[in-house]
């Protein structure tokens, strides 16, 4: 069953803090992190390198989102980006009509750990939101 991108919303809440929740509308998003490094074993009795898997790295998700000051304003934003506690981060695709409310949504204890700011000459203003989620794939 299709799940379209356009119309999709992102809502973060901090665990510890005055903000009940910050709502955006998203224009982009991508995921990283969920890889393992190899590390070097190789011994000088060896004859060829030898390597084991080391520890995952945490997953990420980074947001392209519409800046909407009447949403959250930059102050705001910055105050996310030093709470200390996890938050719910809450991703909600659009249905097409058959999809289950229910699976449309990803919800995931994130923090907050990155914001940038770009805009365009004639274009809107947006925000790159980045997550680092409280466990890995």
């Amino acid at each position: 069953m299709a799940q379209t991108f356009n119309g999709a919303e992102l809502t973060f809440a901090a665990a510890d803090s005055a903000f009940p929740g910050v709502t955006f509308k998203v224009r982009n998003v991508s995921e990283s992190g969920n890889s393992r490094p190899d590390i070097d074993v190789t011994s000088s009795t060896d004859t060829e390198r030898r390597v084991v898997p080391g520890l995952a790295e945490p997953s990420k998700l980074s947001f392209e989102c519409v800046y909407d000051v009447d949403s959250i304003s930059r102050a705001n934003l910055e105050t996310l980006l030093k709470e200390t506690a996890a938050g719910t981060l809450l991703f909600k695709l659009v249905n097409d009509g058959n999809v289950p409310a229910a699976d449309s949504m990803v919800s995931e204890s994130a923090w907050l750990t990155g914001v940038t700011y770009s805009g365009e000459l004639d274009g809107i203003m947006t925000a790159t939101v980045e997550f680092t989620l409280d466990r890995v794939l």
